[in-house]
């Protein structure tokens, strides 16, 4: 995440990328920023499992899809020789699953990740390919079930995305990250 971030007062005139890189907090290292990224993901598979209506389902895919942005630029981008010769099998198209079966398998692809994360950051081991590999072929894996997900409910990811903005530039007034917008929450109405 060596890429500038760019104030922003309203974080829609901006790229998804860009208010991305703008409000995700970085953690000093490559692998404490992985894991940051991770623990997001994980948590807010956790939230999508419990998800109670549509609005909420999209929520928490718009969530996912923050912190796995953020992922992808931690590694480096989503497009790298290394990422150009992963590929991921796609599993039954979506009209064979169930809601269920989906949410599960993404908090399992989840929670792979999060491990993948933990033992660079637990251990203070560098990420060397083989294990940037590993955390790349599960973040693709996740993007697959989201788009099952989304497929399955009838939302467009770029109404997703949308969402997510419009909720993070309530939160972010300023388009950039601070601890004090954080905290506040000012998109809940009691800051959950």
């Amino acid at each position: 995440m060596t890429e500038q971030r760019i104030p922003a007062r309203v974080l829609r005139t901006v790229p998804y990328d860009q208010m991305v890189r703008n409000l995700f907090k970085p953690m000093g290292s490559k692998e404490a920023s992985f894991l940051h990224a991770a623990i997001g993901i994980s948590g807010e598979c956790g939230e999508l499992l419990v998800a109670s209506s549509i609005e909420n389902i999209v929520e928490e895919l718009g969530d996912i899809e923050f912190y796995v942005e953020a992922g992808y630029q931690v590694l480096g981008g989503r497009r790298t020789p290394l990422a150009d010769s992963l590929e991921v099998a796609g599993s039954d198209p979506c009209m064979h699953q169930v809601l269920g079966t989906v949410t599960i398998a993404l908090s399992s692809t989840s929670a792979r990740l999060l491990d993948l994360a933990k033992k660079g950051w637990v251990y203070n081991k560098p990420m060397d390919e083989n294990v940037e590999r590993a955390l790349r072929y599960e973040l693709m894996r996740i993007e697959l079930m989201m788009e099952q997900l989304r497929e399955m409910i009838g939302v467009r990811r770029p109404d997703v995305l949308g969402a997510n903005q419009g909720k993070l530039g309530k939160r972010y007034p300023e388009g950039v990250y601070t601890d004090q917008a954080a905290q506040t929450r000012a998109d809940k109405p009691d800051g959950e």
